[in-house]
């Protein structure tokens, strides 16, 4: 998947600039590209905002007429032993099921 999204990438992803999870720059994959021909950002952003459900590494992403992702997919992250590992959603795929209740820190 991640091979897929860089090979499908308009731009690198920013990532000096913290964003929320409704507003990810994290869809630039070359559907909307495909779908106009070309890189007009009006084209783009209309098409973004029509309503289609694009995936994205983020899982799928939907935008309402503001720009915002209305189906965000939250994500829990929880250290087990050395590791550090996604539990959440329990339906992803690459999540572990979550350590409760966790031992006490040892020093």
């Amino acid at each position: 998947m991640v091979a897929e999204y860089i090979k499908n990438t308009v731009a690198p992803p920013r990532t000096s600039t913290p964003t929320s999870p409704k507003r990810t720059p994290s869809v630039r994959s070359s559907r909307p590209r495909q779908s106009h021909g070309g890189f007009d950002n009006t084209k783009i952003i209309t098409y973004l905002h029509s309503g289609v459900t694009i995936q994205s590494v983020l899982g799928a992403v939907k935008f309402n007429s503001l720009g915002e992702n209305n189906q965000p997919t939250a994500y829990t992250f929880q250290w087990q032993g050395a590791k550090f590992v996604e539990v959440n959603p329990t339906t992803d795929p690459g999540a572990t099921k979550i350590l409760f209740p966790k031992p006490a820190w040892k020093n």
